[in-house]
């Protein structure tokens, strides 16, 4: 006999970080909630590319890469909020 259990897990970006919630089945409750700030999670996407405390040369361009792409989605939110704002 076979049985299938639905697990949904999926993350979400809120005034406080990353949020991860997951369900089983129709749960209306998740099973497991966490929330990383902002802040821990750029801390160690930098850390990864750090060498004794710093970046090593060779990795200063996926550092740039970084931080060019969270200021590409502050930009796109910004755009967004703008979009979805009525004009009165």
């Amino acid at each position: 006999m076979n049985k299938t259990i639905e697990v949904d897990c999926s993350a979400w970006l809120t005034a406080d970080g990353v949020e991860t919630s997951c369900y089983f089945g129709d749960a209306c409750e998740p099973f497991v909630a966490s929330t990383e700030s902002l802040e821990d999670l750029i801390d160690k996407a930098l850390f990864a590319h750090t060498f004794n405390g710093v970046f090593p040369s060779r990795e200063l361009d996926s550092v740039h890469e970084f931080l060019t792409t969270l200021m590409n989605a502050c930009k796109y939110a910004e755009k967004r909020i703008k979009e979805l704002t009525p004009n009165d």
